[in-house]
């Protein structure tokens, strides 16, 4: 059976939604957020993970979802 589905969630996982920094380099027409808002911070990776093992194990499973301005211009990532 073919799906048009373009992410899969697990379901019986926990959803964890880390805005990893502000920076955006795109003009989205929807976007809510001023560019001049955007800025240039960072989550640092040690502090994602710290937030990460509170919310995902191997014993509980989680569905990891990085927002921000921009995800993909994280240096880190």
């Amino acid at each position: 059976m073919k799906t048009n589905k373009t992410v899969a969630f697990s379901r019986n996982a926990t959803n964890v939604f880390f805005h990893i920094l502000t920076r955006c380099n795109l003009k989205c027409r929807h976007c809510y957020i001023n560019p001049d808002q955007h800025g240039t911070a960072t989550l640092p990776p040690d502090t994602v993970k710290k937030r990460l093992a509170v919310f995902a194990g191997p014993d509980n499973p989680a569905n990891v979802i990085f927002l921000g301005g921009e995800p993909t211009l994280h240096p880190d990532l």
